[in-house]
């Protein structure tokens, strides 16, 4: 058995400066949790299921208020490539399916909500400081899709046509943690 995880916290300001005078433009604090675990179903080969949340505010100077929240739940598959002693290079593939809403203010409150997939596959390597116990490093290819739907005031005003599908991929560096039970 075998768990991963990576957490992340950021708060700060965002602030722009032009011709000598400094301007708040809005606090935020980001949070993500994305917790992984598997079951190794035969040697080298761990299977088993992460989950990505996400959860992000933004409140600017003048009152106004967004906020994303994003979860989303997949299947993966790590194998170890080598044992080098410490050193586990591995080879890593998983899908992800969930949701994610935004909310803001501006002017009258508005919605869009979105269902998302991810596929990520990539490598990476193990360093293992004790017995059970690990620093994670993975670089790979990370494609999300998602498709939304936007509402204002509340209403649910939308229909086919106003579907929106955003498509994007990306190189990803992660660093975490990992932790093995039994041998």
């Amino acid at each position: 058995m075998a768990g991963y995880s990576n957490f992340g916290l950021d708060v700060g300001n965002y602030k722009v400066k032009s011709g000598g005078t400094t301007s708040d433009v809005y606090k935020y604090t980001d949070f993500t949790f994305k917790p992984e675990g598997g079951y190794f179903v035969m040697d080298k080969l761990v299977a088993g299921l992460s989950l990505d949340l996400y959860l992000s505010s933004q409140k600017y100077d003048d009152g106004d208020k967004d906020k994303d929240n994003k979860i989303i739940v997949g299947p993966f598959v790590r194998y170890y490539i080598l044992n080098l002693k410490s050193l586990w290079p591995y080879a890593e593939g998983r899908v992800g399916f969930g949701s994610e809403k935004w909310t803001n203010n501006y002017g009258s409150n508005s919605t869009s909500k979105a269902t998302f997939f991810t596929a990520k596959v990539g490598v990476g390597a193990t360093y293992f400081v004790a017995d059970n116990v690990g620093l994670d490093l993975f670089l790979g290819y990370d494609h999300d899709a998602w498709t939304y739907k936007n509402s204002n005031s509340g209403a649910d005003q939308s229909s086919a046509s106003d579907d929106t599908k955003d498509l994007y991929g990306s190189l990803e560096v992660n660093f975490g943690v990992v932790v093995t039970f039994g041998k």
